[in-house]
């Protein structure tokens, strides 16, 4: 897919179609939490490579 990346917002050719993944590292006071938010995005690469993510 050739568009704007939804995560950084640049312009490119190859867009993967993907589900943001949130994550709270554990603490002294708390458990690790991970969360899949709804619906979908198409992100570029680099976004790819730098945020947590389940490709759809």
């Amino acid at each position: 897919m050739i568009g704007d990346c939804e995560s950084c917002g640049d312009n490119e050719e190859d867009l993967t179609l993907v589900q943001r993944v949130y994550l709270t590292p554990a603490d002294w006071d708390r458990e690790e939490k991970v969360e899949v938010a709804e619906g979908t995005e198409h992100w570029c690469a680099v976004c790819l490579l730098h945020y947590p993510h389940q490709v759809v």
